[in-house]
């Protein structure tokens, strides 16, 4: 049965979205910025804090209610401006800012050093103490690596370094910075490739001396940010739904994250002028230091969103149903689509019907479907941080074609100075608008929570490889026994849930009174609060986070390890080197072991998975697995790929490092069918409500 108030409620919904309304907000947000050339607002900044105010004072002109700015202690990171002036030479290159000090008034004047790409070697090759460095950041969206190349140059000397993107860059003008993974005390900019290749030309005709002027503000624990909420008030439930963004920025940024926060914003406005009266508490929040905020960790991004839901508003959970996050709204795609987290693809699919048209000219085609594909990698947003705290999350997806097919006009964009109005689309801003806002108001009619955790059931039999753990002889018939019994109970839950949403759908289209209205919601409460707390159970006991920072089973990390392993072993024993280094090169910090010294891949290490570090874990604490730096291993197969007698030693390595992975697995395992039992009584207690 089709719920008619609600369709009528979308259409308003969708007529009162001003889209007018969000780019001028862009245009008046974009002026607030650290760096009068390059924009900017970073953890704990000036400008940081001033966009909070200018969206809380935003948020009292729509007409939300219990507007607040909540703060938390943060880094504090002001880059102001900065300039690199080569003796001799006209030409001034105007850098960003890392997350790193600044320089004295004069500045550092020295020898500027090309290190390529920093690794060991390199660096050992050159005296580089007390000179600045110059180094291109290593690998896709310079991943991980590049604290490891930081921390690799300050090893030895470094008084300031240069950094340069050479791969994933619009053009030789792209400037692109990523948050650091280190405290350091020393300047750290970065520059693009036109500029690096002139430096690098420079270097090699002979002594080059630069001087560096970084006019920053650097305090590592002394910053506040703050989380900006407001609220529409619920009329019949005090359970809510939060929509959410981040306000802070790399550069202007139009798409990470500007148009974002204007999605928020539109979105709150149109429901309050199309006089829609939610069930449930309606809440907007704008995350300050998302993209870098902590220190010394490997998590230091998602940070103001972590500490808003497990520290100052730890009460939303048990009473929040959805999350809907935002990221690039305004980014042309050939199809809309969400990303939901396993078990909450039933909501868009259940909304797909109510969803609004497209407006034309924005996105081509509309998907029913979350890819599931990409649950893994939304720890890159702030959703994460509510999924991790047991509220049911979504997420718009503006990263798989960009990802896939690489083919997506933000490629070569991200966190640089080429984020700009050349790519901003009004029409996609208003699909995304009509389409999420429509999908709230679709979750706030429906009672009885819609999660599916036959998808939980599924995505265990799929990714458990039988045929590996037979090989290992490893017994799996209880562990599959207890997923079976799971399914089962989430099916009967799926069956209930629809049920109970139809009845109070064909009760409403008959008329319900206030009192009869807060009935149907009260008894879903007590169903709702079952169902949730299973949601909990599986963010906390299945999803732990492999060495990429991705969400992960435990049992097919090292499944997955194992096997990389294996076929590595194989491939040394036939003598191809190159098959065997980029197996091994997949191995959790195996490709810093390879480059670095052992002392940063072992701070990489201890960031990811040792005691010492769990506090500066933020939403990753509590999901670390056994992550090895396989150093011994890496550095023998350096050795002997270069002498060419065979890998004797590193097949031995090998053999080693396979027993350790395997032995893992039953372990992982029977905390998988522990937490997996413990979701099914869960499901079944939900039943008897």
């Amino acid at each position: 049965m089709r719920n008619m108030i609600l369709d009528k409620d979308i259409k308003n919904f969708c007529r009162e979205l001003d889209v007018g309304f969000q780019v001028e907000f862009i245009k008046e947000y974009e002026k607030i910025g650290d760096s009068k050339l390059y924009g900017g607002k970073h953890c704990g900044s000036d400008a940081e804090n001033e966009g909070s105010e200018f969206i809380a004072e935003k948020l009292k002109e729509i007409g939300l209610s219990n507007i607040q700015m909540l703060p938390c202690n943060t880094a504090r990171y002001q880059f102001n401006s900065a300039e690199i002036s080569v003796a001799d030479e006209e030409k001034i290159i105007y850098p960003y800012g890392y997350v790193s000090p600044g320089t004295a008034t004069e500045g550092l004047t020295a020898e500027l050093m090309d290190l390529g790409k920093a690794t060991k070697a390199e660096c050992s090759a050159l005296d580089l103490n007390g000179k600045i460095g110059l180094f291109a950041a290593m690998g896709t969206l310079e991943g991980a690596s590049l604290s490891g190349q930081m921390e690799e140059a300050i090893r030895h000397g470094a008084a300031a370094l240069v950094i340069y993107a050479a791969e994933d860059i619009l053009n030789d003008e792209t400037i692109r910075v990523q948050p650091p993974n280190i405290i350091s005390d020393i300047p750290i900019v970065g520059i693009c490739h036109g500029d690096a290749e002139l430096l690098r030309n420079k270097v090699s005709a002979g002594n080059c001396v630069v001087t560096l002027k970084v006019d920053a503000d650097f305090d590592p624990y002394g910053g506040t940010t703050y989380n900006v909420v407001g609220e529409i008030p619920g009329e019949i439930s005090d359970e809510r739904i939060v929509y959410t963004a981040h306000l802070d920025h790399y550069f202007r940024c139009l798409q990470d994250n500007m148009s974002t926060c204007s999605t928020l914003l539109g979105i709150a406005k149109a429901i309050i002028d199309s006089g829609y009266k939610p069930n449930r508490m309606i809440t907007f929040a704008f995350h300050g230091s998302h993209e870098t905020g902590g220190m010394d960790t490997r998590y230091p991004y998602i940070y103001g969103s972590y500490e808003l839901t497990h520290e100052s508003r730890k009460d939303w959970t048990g009473k929040t149903v959805a999350n809907i996050n935002f990221e690039y709204t305004a980014l042309k795609m050939k199809k809309l689509q969400a990303t939901a987290y396993i078990g909450v693809n039933r909501i868009p699919i259940s909304y797909y019907t109510y969803s609004p048209e497209l407006v034309g000219g924005g996105f081509e085609e509309k998907e029913q479907y979350a890819p599931q594909t990409e649950y893994y990698m939304l720890s890159w947003s702030d959703s994460i941080s509510y999924h991790t705290a047991g509220i049911p999350t979504l997420c718009n997806d503006p990263i798989s074609e960009q990802y896939y097919e690489g083919t997506g006009p933000y490629v070569g964009r991200d966190h640089s100075n080429f984020d700009n109005w050349d790519i901003f689309d009004t029409k996609i801003l208003e699909d995304i608008g009509r389409f999420y806002g429509g999908m709230g108001l679709y979750i706030d009619s429906m009672p009885y929570l819609q999660l599916d955790y036959t998808e939980q059931a599924a995505r265990i039999k799929n990714e458990v490889d039988i045929d590996l753990l037979n090989t290992l002889g490893i017994t799996h018939e209880e562990y599959f026994n207890a997923v079976e019994r799971l399914n089962m109970a989430a099916i009967q839950l799926n069956k209930t849930t629809e049920s109970h949403n139809r009845d109070y759908i064909k009760a409403l289209s008959s008329g319900l009174t206030h009192a009869e209205k807060k009935a149907f919601f009260d008894a879903a409460h007590e169903q709702n609060q079952y169902t949730l707390k299973a949601y909990k159970a599986v963010a906390d006991g299945l999803d732990k986070i492999n060495s990429c920072d991705f969400l992960c089973l435990a049992t097919v990390k090292y499944m997955q390890n194992t096997e990389l392993l294996m076929a590595a072993k194989e491939a040394l024993v036939k003598g191809d080197a190159k098959a065997a280094f980029e197996l091994l090169v997949q191995l959790d910090l195996a490709a810093a072991s390879y480059y670095f010294d052992e002392e940063v891949a072992e701070h990489m290490r201890k960031q990811i998975c040792d005691p010492e570090f769990v506090d500066r874990r933020t939403w990753a604490a509590g999901r670390e697995l056994n992550v090895f730096t396989y150093y011994e291993l890496m550095q023998s197969f350096a050795a002997e790929s270069e002498t060419g007698d065979g890998f004797e030693k590193t097949l031995a390595l090998a053999d080693k490092a396979i027993e350790t992975e395997a032995g893992f697995i039953p372990q992982a395992m029977d905390d998988e069918k522990a937490c997996i039992e413990k979701v099914t009584e869960l499901i079944r207690k939900a039943l008897d409500e």
